[in-house]
This record gives C-alpha cells, structure tokens and sequence, in this order.
C-alpha cells in the first residue's frame, strides 16, 4: 500500500494487500440495498473495464483491499483475486464442500478448474476432473483424485467409476458438454455451480429430472471479497497452495499472454512489475 485517502481506516501505507478486483458501483439499487457486491449491476472487473491490470499503481476503494500477511508472497496472492476466488465462492461459499462429497470439475485443466479441484480436496472432498488436453491432464492427476479426458466416448462412466460414486457437486466451467451429460454425473440432491461456458452457451437438459434430482444450481460471474479473506487464510495455512506455471517480469508480458493464449501453461501465470 503506497498511499491512502482521506478517512481511509482499515489499511495504512505500507502494509502488504491484496486487492479484489471486482469493483461494485456502490450506488445502483443493488448495492444501495446491501445485496452481495458480486450483484452489483455496474460493476468494473480491473484489467477490463477499469484500468489497472497490468499498472504499477492502481487507485480501488478501501472496501476492495484485503490485508496480506508475511507467510503469503505477492506471487501467491496474485494468483487468488479472480480464478480461485470464483472456485471458492462455488465451491465453498455456495456448494458448502466438504468431507464426503464427490465433486467433479469441468474443464479442470484451466486455471479456474485447477483451483477448483485444489479447493475441493482441501475441504476433504474427492474430486475427478475432466479436461481435453492430455498433456495438462497427466499434470492434473497429481492435483486430483484423477483425471478424465473428454475425448473418452465413455467418460461419463469413467468420472463414476473415479468417484466411487455419481457426483454430488458439479463444478462447471464448459457449459454446454456438461449439461448435456447431468443425468449420467450427478446423485440425488446434487449441487450444481455454473460459472463458465467454454464449451457452449446453449443449455439443454430435462427439466423435470433436474427438479427431482438437484437440490441446488447457481450461475454467477465472481465471487466476493469475503472468499479472497477465506482464501488468504487457507494460503497462509498451507492448505490451498497456488500452482504458478511461471513468473514472467513486466518486460515480457507480451511473451506472458502468448503462452496463455496458445494453452502452453498449467495453472496461473504471474507477471512481476
């Protein structure tokens, strides 16, 4: 923290923070009612519609700044705020994750995926995910309870055999292939946490099995700034250990975003300014 503004009490200059980057408008209805910030209905995601992704500087309101303890590096921290907060707020905040459950993870191989299948197996859960490239799914295994490829015509039954089980959670980020395959993954009274759609945005499934076998689903973009506190925590414990591909300085943000961009990266990349 270099500086702060008047009638700023929560931080001070110097301390070390993490920011969430989901910026609430604090002024629409939804907002001004006290519903959760990630309802906000003028939201600003940092490095998209505010500036300040890749700054040496970025001004946030107090409300977005999160106190970073000595035993969580910056490198850490930067790999929280939106792919493993959007796993926590899923898994933890609104599935309630815990030891018993069988969860499965749609698209484990991207960062988001791979947060949430180490967040479900801290919480004691067992966890398959299902992924398409082979070469992320072979790193995945070493995260996972094991590893499904989409390109197995049999896959459905391969996530029950890995299991022990059907699921009782669904994390989704694909969309479309996962929704189409609900009645051959999940249990009855299954929770279902939809927050991609990679795969496709049309949704097709029956209806009247979903109401009599799903207890709950839920669609969201982000999580909220209570997950990033719950996920400093479990950093700072060693429970959720952040996978960092590599650590690029600003000087190669350009060969940082070409690695993403052609899928050669397992987990997060980090760039140091």
């Amino acid at each position: 923290m270099d500086a702060v503004g008047e009638g700023v009490r929560s931080v001070r200059p110097g301390e070390r923070v993490v920011v969430f980057t989901f910026v609430s408008c604090d002024r629409c209805g939804h907002c001004l009612a006290r519903w959760p910030e990630n309802t906000c209905l003028d939201y600003q995601l940092l490095g998209i519609q505010r500036w300040g992704g890749y700054g040496e500087y970025v001004v946030v309101p107090e409300r977005n700044v999160v106190p970073l303890p000595d035993t969580v590096s910056f490198e850490q921290a930067a790999c929280l705020p939106v792919s493993y907060v959007t796993a926590w707020h899923g898994l933890v905040n609104r599935a309630a994750v815990g030891p018993g459950d069988r969860v499965v993870v749609m698209g484990a191989t991207s960062a988001t995926g791979l947060a949430a299948v180490q967040i479900a197996r801290a919480r004691g859960a067992r966890v398959v995910g299902v992924g398409r490239s082979a070469w992320k799914l072979e790193r995945l295994a070493e995260y996972a309870d094991g590893a499904v490829s989409l390109g197995d015509e049999a896959w459905p039954a391969r996530v029950r055999e890995l299991l022990g089980g059907r699921a009782t959670v669904v994390f989704d980020t694909l969309g479309t292939v996962t929704w189409a395959h609900l009645p051959d993954l999940l249990d009855r009274g299954a929770r279902v946490a939809v927050c991609g759609r990679s795969s496709g945005v049309e949704l097709q499934t029956n209806v009247l099995w979903l109401y009599r076998n799903v207890t709950t689903v839920f669609f969201y973009l982000s999580g909220q700034r209570r997950d990033l506190e719950a996920l400093v925590a479990s950093v700072a414990r060693g429970q959720v250990v952040p996978v960092i591909d590599r650590v690029f300085p600003l000087e190669e943000l350009a060969a940082a975003q070409t690695a993403v961009a052609e899928g050669r990266t397992f987990g997060k990349v980090v760039v140091r300014v």
